[in-house]
């Protein structure tokens, strides 16, 4: 009797205990789940993010380098979400990308990630000196995947038949600025300058003051004279001077006629 209740006594004992821990178990598990989990960022899933944020956004022949001391990002609150921002015009040479941290729109934390992006194209380089006032060729340029990174001037796109305004140098990548129509007008450039009072058109030589191209404004000087002019540059070296009354010449012509210059 004495030792079958030992063994009742010790059947409930352990019928109570294996409660006591199922109940602890549920407690812990039911404490576990209340918890937030937190979130976390590795150093190898946000370099792969700046990755493929630059990757969307240069050219295929555009190189970088992303710095290599990028620290894990740990968030006590769960459902933290991370992405890139940089402005477009800063994607070039050394920069930074920054990583901005949030949750329901709220921006915890941001981070700078140090790259330094390498811009290449395609583009015309000089194959010989080009002296200025020359007119372009196509034995003069080829096209090379050239570091334009930090080249500001704008890049030609129509270069062939155009005239260099300055002299370019044997292996510079030729800038929009280096050049003008080839139906343009140089500073030095004998011009034929005319002036039009209603159907008379009067017109003498001169000289150019300015470079211009078709369009814009230039000065000139009439030969064997002083006197400077402003007008519009046209094709074929042509200056149209604005009409004056005081300057017209006295002509009896009713129809497009030709009169000496008179001043």
């Amino acid at each position: 009797m004495i030792m079958l209740s030992f063994h009742r006594s010790l059947s409930v004992a352990c019928v109570t205990l294996a409660t006591i821990a199922v109940l602890a178990l549920n407690a812990v598990s039911s404490n576990a789940q209340a918890l937030p989990k937190p979130s976390r960022f590795s150093s190898a899933t946000l370099r792969i993010g700046v990755e493929s944020y630059l990757r969307d956004r240069l050219e295929d022949s555009d190189d970088f380098e992303i710095g290599k001391d990028i620290a894990d990002q740990v968030f006590t609150e769960s459902f933290v979400v991370a992405h890139c921002e940089a402005s477009p015009e800063s994607l070039h040479g050394s920069t930074k990308i920054q990583i901005v941290f949030s949750k329901n729109d709220n921006v915890l934390r941001r981070v700078y990630i140090p790259v330094r992006i390498t811009i290449k194209r395609n583009v015309p380089v000089a194959t010989r000196t080009i002296n200025k006032g020359d007119i372009v060729q196509s034995s003069d340029i080829e096209y090379r995947l050239t570091d334009v990174t930090y080249l500001n001037a704008a890049i030609a796109d129509d270069v062939i038949g155009r005239r260099v305004g300055t002299t370019i140098s044997k292996g510079m990548v030729i800038s929009q600025s280096q050049l003008s129509a080839a139906n343009g007008i140089q500073r030095g450039d004998q011009v034929h300058m005319v002036i039009r009072y209603g159907g008379v058109t009067v017109s003498a030589t001169g000289t150019a003051l300015d470079d211009a191209i078709p369009g814009q404004r230039i000065r000139v000087k009439k030969d064997d004279s002083q006197i400077i002019m402003n007008g519009v540059a046209h094709d074929n070296k042509t200056v149209e001077l604005a009409g004056d009354a005081s300057t017209a010449p006295s002509t009896s012509s009713s129809s497009s006629a030709s009169a000496t210059w008179k001043e």
